[in-house]
């Protein structure tokens, strides 16, 4: 078998080639151990440390899958007739040689129970303490919608963000997001206006002292007023988009919500007085019981549940007072964001 490329079966009825990945993990034992490339894994074959039951995964799959549908992986057993054995009658030395043609029974490899040298590499991920995630292909398939660059082992590990603590919360990309930007557009909406509001004022004035306002005042008003608005709604679109990147972060942990999801309700009248709670205050939650949980998380930043709380009851209550909270609660998203984005790596290396 040429160690250099190894092509892979899948289990589906029917066979499909991909070209070799340089970053193969085995499951033993109950963990996961990698990344290997191919060389090592022929290399493993071929000392028995790897038989046709063990668990291969590799980027881009779906799940994991044995080492005997990895094609041109184990040695092939030989094709031809067993080479003939002799047999002797015990105490009779001297006693006709009886040849035998039929083949030897090959004996079965076995499995470590503990994986050997070569697979302990300080990139071995453990899993769950008393969890076996890696007992069978569907024990470590990926949830539904799970993220797709996250291993299914480091998937199931993570499967609940309100469960107890466990590994590693597995890497993908995530775009960062700016809190300047959001502060720029925001304060540019509400200096425009206050502008507008003493402008207004102004002209109120002059109207009383029986003074006629000039055109070029009110279409200068009218100018500051659509220029307000539209920073203050850019604002607004782009703590959405903070919000959904937020949620985006825990697609592999099973949040309670979707991205879309979490933003789209907010639109449906009478149900958003619901929702607005489901779409802050739960993504605090969610988040700092996720950051608590994973090891390479710990040193995340935290969102304070009590300020998305006091935010959320402000908006249905007294909206001036939920638009002094949107600072601390976009300012907390961004930090949470960008720690995610900032996180450089791949499965078998992920960085707290």
């Amino acid at each position: 078998m040429g160690a250099s490329k190894i092509w892979l079966r899948y289990p589906l009825g029917f066979s499909s080639l991909a070209a070799m990945s340089d970053a193969w993990y085995v499951a033993s034992d109950g963990k996961q151990m990698g990344p290997y490339t191919g060389a090592q894994l022929a290399q493993f074959a071929k000392e028995g440390r790897i038989v046709a039951g063990t668990l291969l995964w590799a980027e881009g799959m779906a799940e994991w899958v044995k080492a005997s549908q990895v094609a041109g992986l184990l040695p092939v057993a030989p094709s031809g007739p067993a080479r003939a054995g002799t047999v002797r009658p015990a105490g009779n030395p001297a006693a006709r040689t009886v040849t035998s043609t039929k083949s030897a029974m090959p004996q079965p490899a076995v499995v470590p129970t503990k994986p050997a040298i070569p697979f302990a590499t300080p990139a071995a991920v453990a899993p769950t303490k008393g969890a076996a995630p890696y007992a069978t292909p569907a024990a470590v398939a990926p949830t539904k919608g799970a993220a797709p660059y996250a291993t299914p082992a480091a998937s199931a590990q993570m499967q609940n963000p309100r469960g107890s603590g466990g590994g590693n919360y597995p890497y993908f990309p995530v775009s960062p997001v700016s809190y300047g930007v959001w502060l720029g557009l925001f304060c540019s909406g509400l200096l425009s206006l206050v502008a507008m509001t003493l402008m207004a004022v102004s002209i109120n004035n002059q109207i009383k002292a029986g003074v006629q306002p000039t055109m070029t005042m009110m279409i200068v008003l009218y100018c500051v007023l659509g220029i307000g608005t539209l920073f203050l709604f850019s604002a607004a679109i782009y703590q959405l988009f903070i919000l959904a990147r937020a949620w985006y972060c825990l697609r592999a942990a099973s949040p309670r919500t979707t991205p879309g999801m979490a933003v789209g309700m907010l639109f449906i009248p009478f149900y958003n007085l619901y929702w607005i709670f489901i779409a802050y205050n739960s993504l605090a939650a969610d988040w700092n019981r996720l950051a608590s949980r994973a090891a390479n998380l710990r040193g995340a930043p935290r969102m304070s549940e009590g300020t998305f709380l006091a935010y959320c009851i402000c908006a249905l209550l007294f909206p001036p007072a939920a638009m002094a909270l949107c600072f601390p609660i976009v300012s907390q998203m961004c930090k949470c964001v960008n720690f995610m984005a900032s996180r450089i790596g791949q499965p078998a290396a992920m960085r707290g």
